[in-house]
């Protein structure tokens, strides 16, 4: 599939255990930061946000390197897109 000329695919079994892994890294960092520094993690989720959408990003074949700023346009819709899903899911859950 292309959008704005940026070629993805689906990630591969591979590809998606590895992020998994990595997305489990960047929470335990975010958590081991938050508890050093005495602060709330909720200061650190638009980071983790970044860090496994633009992760997503890449396992789905989006590239800044290759195609530059439709790349880069690409990679912050992703992150835009997990924003609105963690923003409705965290509404969802306050209703309940």
């Amino acid at each position: 599939m292309k959008i704005i000329g940026v070629e993805l695919h689906t990630p591969s079994l591979n590809e998606l255990s590895a992020l998994a892994v990595l997305s489990l890294i960047y929470i335990v960092v975010a958590f081991l930061l938050a508890n050093l520094a005495s602060m709330p993690v909720t200061t650190l989720a638009p980071l983790l946000v970044g860090a496994v959408s633009g992760s997503l990003a890449g396992s789905c074949g989006c590239s800044i390197l290759k195609y530059g700023v439709r790349g880069a346009i690409l990679t912050a819709g992703f992150g835009i897109a997990m924003m609105g899903l963690c923003s409705a899911l965290i509404y969802l859950i306050k209703l309940f």
